[in-house]
This record gives structure tokens, C-alpha cells and sequence, in this order.
């Protein structure tokens, strides 16, 4: 009886069905944009900002840059009321014992909602003008925390013109807060180092992804990380760095955990694959291992390589990234993942082959 002959693409086509159902399942689930950080999270940046000093010194609040300096963070530290005034001079944010409150009057409130500086009302239609009329009316309050700290966007804190190629001091500015009748001056200064050489760090991958597959080809390599243990060992080291390239991100965004899950959705999603790999493994007893995980193992090589290093451009180009962790790790963990990938990819479709020859 002969044997009928392996199909590539409806072994492929039935593995990867899988993943779209269970990326349907977390896009029904998640309560906002399904995406990767860069679509829908936070973004890399070119200039950061400090909070340096605030003055008058007190020991009424406290206040961070976050982020990289895209928010800002005051904390309330007493039992008076505190007051973020707007552009207008106007009660912007409210900090009471009940909580954090905007005051949707603010005309500040409708800016911070845009990611244009000018504060001429013809850059924000009717809703600016609606709440820049009259900067004295009578505040309409809306709770936006329950927190005596409260995490938020505000253009002044943070730097919006032309960023330089060279590092440098980009200037400063006053987020002013009034408690009582005594003000207060946040001053947040600007900054940002020399501009990334992509083509340094695009260089790196190429060749050494190059270098990698030649060894492939032209030694022993292939042969001997094909065995169960030195395959295994292979993605759990991808799990691991991916794992912390999630983690890092997750403790850079403050927001809610569900949030910011539903923000690294990609790479969730690579870590289910990695495992759904490694269980197949070590679940199969045959010699005939590798071929049966093959498909498995090109569905995560191709999703580390589009997803994690080539769909994080940010990573390679921009100064401040996304991230907990020192911008040089996680440049260099990124090409490590799409080395990783691309061993992993070239096992897989060379598995593939091999059997489709011998049927």
C-alpha cells in the first residue's frame, strides 16, 4: 500500500488555526486594542524628561517622571486638598481624601487628549472652546482614580518639539499645583542622548543570522542541536529572553495588569507557541521527534522573527525604549530572539524537507 505523501501546507495550515482561534479568543477578552506595544501601548522615544526640582520645597506632595518621561506622577502626601492648574490657570486635576478628580471644564484636559503642543483652540474644535471660555467657571469634577497617586499626560511635562541627532539639554518647563492658597512649581527639564546607529544594529542581525545558517548548512551544527535535549535547551533559552522582554515592557506601562497584557499580546502569544513546541518534544518518544514538531517549530521561528525582531523597529532606531531594563540589553535580547528564530525556523522547514524526500 503506498503511502500517501505528506502535505506541507495542510499540516502547516492545521497547526496554524490554532493560533488564530486563540488570537480571537484574547481580542474577545481584552478590554482594549489587542495589540503589540507600538500599536495601542507605549512607544520608543527620542528625548526623556526628569522632574529636578519642585519649589517651594514641602512635604505635601511628591512628583516623577514616568515612561520615559511621557507622564507624569504626583502623589498627595497630606490631608489638604492639592490642584494641577492648566493652561488657563484653571483646576485641571483635583487630589482630595476621596481620590483623583478632572475637571471637564479644563481646556488643558481637552490638549493633554492631543499630541499637538499649540494651545490655539482652532487645533481642538468645539470642545476646546467650549471648555477655554470662561477658565473661572465653576469646575465640573470627574473621578479618574481612586489612588492618592496619579499617573497622567501632560504636554508640559514632557518634550514635543524637533529632536536633535546629538545629546543635549532640550530646555525645561512648570507644571505649577496649588495647595491652599500657596503655589507650587514642578520644573521638568528635557534631555536626550545621540541618536542609535540602526544600520550598526541591522548589520549585527544580518550577519550574524547569515553567519548562523552557513554554519548550519556547512557543519555538523544542525545535527547535533537537533537532538531533544539541545532543541529543548534552545527554546527554553527564547522562552526565557521573551519572557523578559514581556516583563519588561509590562513594568514600564502603568496601567491596570489585565491592560498591559492586552498590550503584549504578541508576545504572549510566543511564549504559548515555545511551549506547545517544548511539549511536543518531549511528549514524543520516537525518533521521529523532530519531523512531528516541525510545523510547531516553523510557526514559532517565523513569529519571533516578524513579531519580536523585525516588527520592533523602535528597538533599533529610537533612544528610549519601551522598557525597564538598560537600553543596550534589550537591543542586543532582541537579536538574540531573532538569531534564535531563525535557527529555529531553518530546523523546522529543513525537517520538513528531509521527510517529504523520503516519502
Amino acid at each position: 500500500m503506498e503511502k500517501p505523501k505528506f502535505n506541507l501546507v495542510k499540516s502547516l495550515m492545521a497547526k496554524s488555526s490554532y493560533i488564530v482561534a486563540f488570537v480571537l479568543f484574547i481580542l474577545l477578552i481584552t478590554p482594549s486594542n489587542a495589540f503589540a506595544h507600538g500599536i495601542g501601548g507605549a512607544t520608543s522615544s527620542d528625548s526623556n524628561a526628569r522632574v529636578i526640582k519642585i519649589v517651594p520645597n514641602n512635604k505635601e506632595f511628591s512628583a516623577r517622571t514616568v515612561e520615559n518621561g511621557q507622564r507624569l506622577e504626583i502623589t498627595r502626601k497630606s490631608k489638604n486638598d492639592l490642584f494641577v492648574l492648566g493652561v488657563d490657570g484653571e483646576q485641571y486635576l483635583k487630589f482630595s481624601e476621596e481620590g483623583v478628580f478632572q475637571n471637564e471644564k479644563s481646556a488643558t484636559a481637552v490638549i493633554n487628549k492631543s499630541t499637538n503642543n499649540s494651545s490655539n483652540s482652532t487645533n481642538y474644535g468645539d470642545e476646546f472652546k467650549k471648555t477655554s471660555s470662561d477658565p473661572d467657571a465653576k469646575p465640573v469634577w470627574k473621578k479618574v482614580s481612586s489612588q492618592q497617586s496619579y499617573i497622567f499626560h501632560d504636554h508640559r511635562a514632557h518634550y514635543m518639539g524637533n529632536t536633535p541627532d546629538r545629546a543635549g539639554n532640550l530646555g525645561s518647563n512648570i507644571v505649577p499645583i496649588r495647595i491652599g492658597t500657596r503655589d507650587y512649581d514642578i520644573e521638568v527639564s528635557y534631555f536626550t542622548k545621540n541618536s542609535p546607529n540602526a544600520f550598526v544594529w541591522f548589520g549585527l542581525l544580518f550577519f550574524s543570522a547569515l553567519l548562523i545558517i552557513l554554519l548550519l548548512v556547512k557543519t555538523k551544527l544542525l545535527q547535533i542541536i537537533s537532538s531533544k535535549k539541545y532543541l529543548f535547551a534552545l527554546l527554553s533559552v527564547l522562552f526565557i529572553l521573551e519572557l523578559i522582554h514581556v516583563i519588561g515592557y509590562i513594568k514600564f506601562v502603568h496601567i491596570n495588569f489585565l491592560s498591559s497584557l492586552s498590550q503584549s499580546l504578541y508576545g504572549l502569544i510566543l511564549l504559548v507557541l515555545i511551549i506547545f513546541s517544548a511539549t511536543k518534544i518531549l511528549a514524543t518518544n520516537s525518533s521521529e521527534f523532530i519531523y512531528k514538531s516541525a510545523p510547531w517549530l516553523c510557526i514559532v521561528g517565523l513569529f519571533g522573527l516578524i513579531v519580536d525582531t523585525l516588527g520592533e523597529y523602535q528597538f533599533f532606531t529610537a533612544r528610549y525604549l519601551p522598557t525597564v531594563f538598560p537600553t543596550f540589553y534589550s537591543r542586543v535580547s532582541l537579536i538574540l530572539i531573532g538569531l534564535i528564530s531563525t535557527t529555529v525556523l531553518y530546523i523546522g522547514i529543513k525537517n520538513i524537507k528531509d521527510k517529504q524526500e523520503q516519502i
